[in-house]
């Protein structure tokens, strides 16, 4: 039986693990969406104390999946910042 390969996203910072999330408007990353493995999204967004840095971001966790239905919650979002 043929199985289709299922495609996932890399972590946007290092490109070596899976994507665990994704982020809009992530001010130190650069540009949206970007996709964060577990490691390099704690890395960005909490201290060393385990506070978060700063919270003005909107975070989904990520699955191959359900990447349309972001692709959709992607494009309104951008929709709604460009009005």
């Amino acid at each position: 039986m043929f199985k289709a390969k299922v495609n996932r996203h890399k972590c946007s910072m290092r490109h070596i693990n899976s994507a665990f999330c994704e982020t809009l408007d992530s001010c130190l990353a650069g540009k949206t969406p970007v996709y964060f493995c577990e490691r390099c999204y704690d890395l960005f967004h909490y201290g060393s104390s385990g506070n978060i840095l700063y919270d003005d971001f909107k975070v989904f966790e990520y699955s191959p999946k359900c990447s349309s239905e972001f692709e959709k919650r992607l494009e309104k979002f951008l929709g709604d910042r460009r009005s």
